[in-house]
């Protein structure tokens, strides 16, 4: 611990620690080896730690908060051929740039553990290397997904179990790098195992994904083999916007800035299995619209 601080969390506010901040490899074994936490990650060169724990936490004293949480990961050689930014509940990937050259690093949810914060005091912090802005982002909600699914009706989830492999296809697809969320609202929720469940979907995407041409094009390709695949489903239909217009089914691409507490209270966002694709994930083929 540092000399004349009273609290390791007063040491870590004064070193500069704070939630996304890196860890580089020649620290990496000696704080793995103080974890009070299993964790069964492998130590090499090019393994680095994140810090996980919030802000505020990590400046709270010890007797109240008096643990780090860490999640070690590993620096890629090479862009990854199939980057997940968020679609899997296992494996994400974010990049950092470091003297204007990009990295990518690789996360797995079972690499985190955590320290008790004097075991962090006197570690270089390097406030350089920290992730931020919307990798930051994307590492918090991945986090916070692996807790926080929403939980469809039994059935629902039933119906799309038994396709579950072009709804799995359909994430794998290219475009789908673009849909940031998806959120799904069922009016009947209660309904039976041999009833319909009509449903209102909203896809997100960046705002400047949504004002961009190109890109556009892409989501709007997505949209449409969304709605293919899903209306296919037994018993799952999409609620119209117009009732006398069986075209009109209710799906909406929005940026993210448009999302309300309202559109929170009544929608869910869909994940569970569905959208964790595999470490192995392949392109989908050409077919990707056959039933």
């Amino acid at each position: 611990m540092t000399d004349n601080i009273s609290d390791a969390a007063d040491c870590l506010r004064s070193e500069g620690w704070r939630q996304g901040c890196l860890i580089q490899p020649d620290n990496t074994r000696q704080i793995i080896d103080f974890r009070i936490d299993y964790c069964d990650k492998g130590v090499s060169p090019d393994t680095w730690l994140v810090i996980l724990t919030q802000d505020c936490d990590l400046v709270r004293n010890t007797d109240v908060e008096p643990f780090v949480e860490l999640l070690a990961l590993q620096k890629l050689s090479n862009k990854p051929s199939n980057p997940m930014k968020g679609q899997s509940a296992r494996t994400l990937h974010l990049t950092l740039k470091i003297d204007n050259q990009i990295y990518w690093f690789e996360c797995c949810i079972h690499d985190r553990f955590r320290i008790k914060k004097d075991v962090l005091c006197g570690v270089d912090c390097n406030t350089k290397l920290v992730f931020q802005g919307n990798e930051l982002r994307l590492l918090r909600q991945w986090l916070a997904r692996r807790y926080t699914r929403a939980a469809f009706p039994d059935h629902f989830e039933t119906y799309l179990a038994s396709t579950k492999d072009p709804v799995k296809k359909l994430f794998k697809y290219a475009a789908a790098k673009l849909i940031s969320t998806v959120y799904i609202a069922i009016d009947n929720e209660d309904a039976g195992a041999d009833e319909d469940y009509f449903i209102h979907v909203i896809l997100t995407v960046l705002a400047e994904d949504f004002e961009d041409d190109e890109k556009r094009e892409q989501i709007d390709d997505f949209e449409e083999k969304f709605i293919n695949i899903f209306e296919s489903r037994q018993h799952i239909r999409f609620a119209l916007k117009n009732p006398d217009d069986l075209k009109s089914v209710d799906v909406r691409i929005l940026p993210e800035e448009d999302i309300t507490l309202s559109v929170l209270r009544k929608y869910k966002r869909f994940d569970v299995d569905y959208r964790s694709v595999d470490d192995d994930a392949i392109s989908p083929s050409e077919h990707i619209d056959a039933n």
